[in-house]
Parts: C-alpha cells; structure tokens; sequence
C-alpha cells in the first residue's frame, strides 16, 4: 500500500519522503493534533532522508519478516538501503522497495539519470540546472536507489 500511495504521488508529480514506524499514537482530530513517539519517530525517519522514500523503522520491518506479506513478484517489498541522510551522511536502514513495486511504470530504461527523473518535475520547480545543490542532491540520491533496485532486478 506505501508503494502504490507512493507510486500515485510521483504521478501527480509529488515527490514524497516519509518514514513508517509502531508504537503508541495520540491524536484529535477535533484540534488537528498528532503526537507519540512513534509520530515522532516516523517523522525522524522521513526528515532525515537526503532522497525520496519511505524509511522503514527496524521494529516495523521484523515484525513484517514474520508472517506478514513482503514480497511482490518474490522479491522483497522492503530493503536495506545505505539512506542518504541530510548531514550528507549515510545510515542503514530498511526502506520500502518502491522502485520495483513500480517498475512496470518506468518510462525510461535503467540505468536513468536524475535529469531524466526530474524531467516530470520541471514544470512545477523549474529546469534541474536552477535548483539549489541541496535538492539536486534529493533527486540525485532518488535516482542511485531506483537504478540500483532496477538494474539488480530484472524481469
């Protein structure tokens, strides 16, 4: 579901990053208040990341390793993945494997470069060369996940 919602905002041309974790969640929906731990810790997650996403928190993705289902075609719906993290660190995390959910939707054959990518993009923020370091970075890191889930997936 991560993955389709996912798919859908790149669609419209949405580029979303996010994370996902459990635990206890408050909210009032009277006031528009959202708070616990696991709010805090999603948005960490999701914040955090230099690329496009969704950050996948460890406790989320043992629970799916048993019994859930992970899988679409037989591979896994979440990886581990180095996640770029805006303090042009990495981290290992486990991530959703949207590119391959939504590898029947490429355009553009792997390996695709993050012009390509952005092509979509570029009448809401404008041509790839005038955007800020900063967020070519975002697009740049997007891309090395795609091209790595496509390129070591085929078919």
């Amino acid at each position: 579901f991560a993955s389709q919602l996912f798919g859908d905002s790149l669609h419209a041309c949405v580029p979303l990053r996010g994370g996902i974790a459990f635990g206890d969640f408050l909210f009032n929906l009277d006031l528009h208040l959202f708070c616990g731990p696991s709010f805090v810790r999603a948005y960490e997650l999701g914040e955090g990341a230099q690329s496009s996403g969704i950050v996948v928190d460890d406790n989320i993705a043992e629970h799916c390793k048993h019994g859930d289902p992970t899988t679409y075609g037989g591979k896994s719906t979440l990886i581990k993945w180095d996640v770029p993290l805006k303090n042009n660190n990495k981290k290992s995390h486990w991530v959703i494997n949207w590119p391959l959910v939504l590898k029947k939707s490429w355009k553009v054959k792997p390996p695709i470069s993050a012009e390509e990518y952005y092509q979509a993009f570029e009448g809401l923020f404008g041509p790839y060369n005038d955007l800020q370091l900063d967020v070519k970075a975002k697009y740049e890191n997007t891309v090395d996940f795609v091209n790595y889930v496509l390129v070591n997936s085929p078919t």
